[in-house]
Order: structure tokens, then C-alpha cells, then sequence
């Protein structure tokens, strides 16, 4: 939630999703995205689980696009399907800028 309004264009961003994705589902998809779910509401991702730990570690790597994205995954971390597709949905993602 900046204060200036958002420039038309593409860009290079960080994508960060702030908060434990608790729900998601497997999808058979060939391809990955974000998109807006309906207007005001969550951002539905969808990607492709690259790795996780077995351990006490909650972070997950999916990949969208060209970019890989560090989720928490507090639970069901098991039935991950490991180079398979899932989408969720967060409340919340923030976009940080950066320049190659």
C-alpha cells in the first residue's frame, strides 16, 4: 500500500507472501500465475513445489514464472507434491522493486 500510484510497465520485483498459507490444493497445471481471485479480495497463486525440508523447517520453495518463492507451509507439508502444481490463495503479497 504505497503512497504513489503504481507505474504501467514491466518490472523486476521480489515477491514475498507475508503470511503461513494454511489451505491450498493440488492443480494440474502446466502453467503458473498470479491473479486476482475477484476485486478486493485474495491473490490466487499458482506454482510448482521445487523443494522442502523434512525438518522442523516450515518453508517451502515454489516456483512461478522465472521466480521462486519462499512460502510457510505450517502444515499437510508431507502431501506437497514435490515438482507437482498447487495454487493458494493469500490475503496479501508484497512487491519490492530491484533493478538487474
Amino acid at each position: 500500500m504505497g503512497s504513489e500510484p503504481a507505474d504501467v510497465g514491466q518490472f523486476n520485483v521480489e515477491i514475498e507472501v507475508p503470511e503461513e498459507v494454511t489451505d491450498w490444493m493440488v492443480v494440474s497445471a502446466a502453467a503458473t500465475s498470479l491473479s486476482e481471485a475477484a476485486a478486493g479480495s485474495a491473490t490466487l497463486i499458482t506454482g510448482r513445489v521445487v523443494r522442502f525440508d523434512e525438518g522442523d523447517d516450515s518453508v517451502v520453495e515454489v516456483r512461478v514464472g522465472s521466480d521462486v518463492l519462499l512460502i510457510e507451509f505450517p502444515n499437510r507439508r508431507s502431501e506437497l507434491p514435490v515438482e507437482g502444481f498447487i495454487s493458494f490463495q493469500a490475503s496479501e503479497i508484497h512487491l519490492y522493486p530491484y533493478d538487474l
